[in-house]
């Protein structure tokens, strides 16, 4: 991490207090192919990035912890934040390492793309950052070689506000060196950081194995007790849900729906005890638009997924209320 983080931790040592405490999201692990992001918007070019920071547009408005952006600032490549503008910031980190562009090892131009981009309808589109190939300062530092990388994207799913952290392929040879607030790689969530002076409400972290880990807190960072044992695996998903959203949960608002079976082979049953019309659509996990979509009738409602590939996919039912995702299986 960073830099700034690093900066960050050791200023916090005048806040230290060991805490529990609710992050505000549930945590739930899936796997999932990791797909790199080939036909996104480039954010560096072909310029060498080291500890910079970027912010780009999300195309739509997004609730990160108790903040609403519209854009996603990236800080040193690895902390997903609010407006980095803003006195006090919290966001997603995806690790504590200190990342680099592979180019910076000798090269005169990028290695290591970070790209972004917006796909679906209005109302349930996904914004997808991705920071691909990324090196290990600290293994070029001290042993002058740039064999190790990692890559992973960010989701943020509009409406649901749902976060997802995604981890690609990685060759990890020096982890020791390389993440230092931990035992092991920490990955989590931080809250209201305020870089004048380093002070930090709660530090929200995965701990023990990366397939199935617990999450822990701390209100300094030079008190984490564990991380993960080992980096996540590719294909390891990382889904934060807002309370009132997602699997197994139905806003307030729409309390008239129920996903009857959440995994199937063909058919979808939805519930829905509502008078007004409600519409639903359903999309890839990628946000690829399947063309399933429609109006649920007063009842028992089955929509059709049989002609779809095994896989995961997203139903998205909306009305005059609200809007809610629920998160399907095909078999």
């Amino acid at each position: 991490m960073t830099k700034f983080l690093l900066a960050l931790s050791f200023a916090g040592t005048l806040f230290a207090n060991t805490a529990k405490a609710q992050l505000g999201y549930k945590l739930s692990v899936s796997t999932d192919t990791y797909t790199p992001l080939t036909g996104g918007t480039s954010v560096n070019g072909t310029t060498m990035w080291d500890e910079e920071n970027y912010k780009v547009p999300l195309g739509f408005n997004f609730k990160l912890g108790s903040s609403t952006i519209s854009d996603f600032s990236l800080v040193s490549a690895s902390f997903a934040a609010t407006d980095t503008g803003e006195t006090v910031i919290s966001g997603f980190f995806t690790c504590d390492a200190d990342l680099h562009d592979r180019g910076n090892a000798g090269g005169t131009s990028s290695k290591s793309p970070i790209r972004y981009t917006t796909s679906g309808t209005a109302g349930s589109r996904i914004f997808k950052m991705e920071v691909y190939n990324a090196g290990f300062w600290d293994e070029w530092d001290s042993y002058t070689t740039n064999d190790d990388s990692l890559s992973y994207q960010v989701w943020y799913y509009e409406t649901s506000n749902i976060v997802e952290l995604r981890f690609g392929p990685s060759k990890i040879s020096h982890a020791t060196d390389y993440f230092y607030l931990g035992s092991g790689p920490v990955i989590g969530f931080m809250k209201n950081i305020d870089p004048s002076n380093g002070s930090i409400d709660m530090l929200y972290y995965l701990n023990g194995s990366a397939s199935s880990p617990t999450l822990d807190s701390t209100s300094s960072m030079f008190s984490v007790s564990g991380g993960l044992t080992s980096y996540p695996a590719n294909g390891t998903v990382y889904r934060f849900t807002p309370p009132g959203t997602g699997v197994g949960s139905i806003p307030k608002e729409l309390d008239g729906i129920n996903v009857l079976n959440t995994v199937c082979t063909d058919y979808v049953k939805v519930a829905n005890k509502n008078a007004n019309n409600t519409s639903y659509t359903v999309t890839a996990m990628n946000g690829t638009n399947t063309n399933l979509n429609g109006t649920l009738q007063q009842g028992t409602n089955n929509i059709d997924l049989s002609a779809l590939p095994a896989g995961v996919y997203i139903l998205q039912c909306k009305n005059s209320d609200g809007a809610m995702q629920q998160r399907i299986v095909k078999q």
